[in-house]
């Protein structure tokens, strides 16, 4: 596992990333059917593309490297849509078009969404940029990192997540309802930098109906800490990890000693 490499435009790129996801979204959200979940329109991580479901035979990917959005026709590439120097208008007409031509009725198909996202410059008509390379190889090598545990976790509740991203927040996430009254719950995932922690970071909460978890008996975590303010769970940084020989190992370790001291608490 090549180590993450983080760079002062790291968040900066990731935000490019973030937005271009958006595209996947808001296509989903138009031509699939709703889910109360919202879980339609998140999207997976699949050899360094980011994947939307599929609409009929169709599939939008972004391909991360190339930073570009493409559209897939039974498995075969139709059509790339380079998103570098393009505002989110030009790349909308030129996806709305595209999609059109592969016969998708998309004569009410409008760039809107149910959520916003922070304010930024792509939102009033600057384009695209594309990040730097070593942007790029960071954020893939990242999100193979979450992938990699997420398996991991989701193999430990006999696999009854999904593992995928949800384009609002842009985090990898798993979660799991730990009974059938739907009364608790565990969530986990790779966040992005945000108010919580400064950079991309991976996190791990529980859930109880009707009564709050007592954190005075938190575990000691080796790697990692608790954060019990407004949100509350077990957080660790990706900057802990970046200079680690075993990165994985390490991240695995801090679900894993999460996992069980959770599993104390709610009696699971």
């Amino acid at each position: 596992m090549p180590k993450p490499l983080y760079t002062s435009t790291f968040n900066q790129s990731e935000i490019q990333i973030h937005h271009l996801s958006q595209f996947l979204a808001v296509t989903a959200k138009h031509f699939l059917e709703e889910k109360a979940d919202d879980s339609h329109t998140n999207v997976g991580w699949e050899n360094h593309y980011i994947t939307s479901r599929l609409i009929q035979n169709l599939q939008l990917q972004v391909n991360v490297p190339e930073f570009q959005l493409e559209i897939w026709a039974n498995r075969t590439l139709e059509k790339p849509l380079e998103a570098d120097g393009k505002s989110k208008s030009e790349l909308f007409e030129a996806l709305k078009e595209e999609l059109n031509h592969l016969s998708l009725d998309t004569s009410t198909f409008e760039n809107k969404l149910h959520y916003e996202l922070p304010e930024h410059a792509l939102d009033k008509g600057a384009a695209f940029a594309k990040p730097a390379a070593e942007d790029l190889q960071a954020w893939i090598n990242l999100r193979d990192l979450a992938q990699q545990c997420m398996i991991k976790l989701n193999t430990a509740f006999n696999n009854s997540s999904e593992i995928r991203i949800w384009p609002h927040h842009f985090d990898t996430g798993v979660y799991f309802e730990l009974n059938t009254e739907g009364t608790k719950s565990i969530g986990a995932g790779l966040a992005i930098a945000d108010r919580v922690i400064k950079t991309p970071y991976f996190y791990i909460y529980g859930w109880q109906k009707d009564q709050e978890i007592d954190f005075a008996t938190k575990a000691g975590l080796k790697n990692g800490r608790w954060i019990i303010e407004n949100w509350k769970g077990a957080v660790l940084p990706a900057d802990d990890l970046s200079q680690l020989d075993k990165p994985l190992e390490t991240a695995n370790d801090f679900f894993e000693q999460s996992v069980n001291w959770y599993r104390s608490i709610l009696n699971f």
